[in-house]
């Protein structure tokens, strides 16, 4: 089982490498991690949609 420590739901914010997003999406992928459907909320990102893969960034000082 997967022990990520934080558990994300839709409606979330998150910063992620200095810029806020809002979480629209929680999905598990193939590896039994999750992946994250966000839009950008801060000035920089606004209104761009990425995705993000918690198992990559779980190890990283954000």
């Amino acid at each position: 089982m997967n022990n990520i420590g934080v558990e994300y739901a839709p409606g979330m914010r998150i910063i992620v490498r200095g810029e806020e997003w809002m979480v629209k999406r929680v999905e598990t992928n193939s590896l039994g991690n999750q992946t994250l459907q966000v839009v950008g909320i801060s000035n920089l990102v606004k209104d761009y949609e990425s995705r993000f893969l918690t198992d990559l960034e779980k190890n990283r000082n954000c």
